[in-house]
């Protein structure tokens, strides 16, 4: 037997796009701004300044997920990634992922922001021995 992979790329990128387009729909995003990273239907969407994989794009309508936890997970991967914690996949955090509180969070950017300034003072310090 023989297998029409033409056939079965088109299907997959229609099915692919639909849930795309469901996701917009659900977020208020409009689809002016929508975009597959590097044209790879069913990878990474660039929606205005978010990149949505499609597995998150698929878990967020199949598992029917509140709207706003999509936002409350996006930034809180951001704001912890880089601060060099592990980040939960959407799955995880909608199945309840171990979550930093906000005043944890807050004292960790206090601490990075502690360190940033001692390595300009340690600049300083080398920059005044080298003269």
């Amino acid at each position: 037997m023989k297998i029409d992979k033409a056939k079965l790329k088109l299907g997959y990128e229609n099915a692919c796009n639909e849930y795309l387009k469901a996701f917009l729909k659900k977020h208020g995003y409009g689809q002016d701004y929508c975009y597959w990273v590097a044209d790879e239907v069913g990878g990474i969407a660039e929606i205005g300044d978010y990149f949505v994989s499609m597995e998150t794009i698929i878990t967020d309508i199949d598992w029917e997920v509140p709207k706003e936890e999509f936002l409350k997970w996006y930034d809180y991967c951001l704001e912890t990634g880089f601060l060099g914690c592990e980040t939960p996949s959407y799955k995880s955090w909608i199945r309840g992922f171990p979550v930093r509180t906000s005043e944890e969070i807050a004292e960790m950017n206090a601490k990075q922001k502690q360190i940033e300034d001692l390595k300009q003072e340690l600049e300083i310090m080398i920059k005044k021995e080298q003269k």
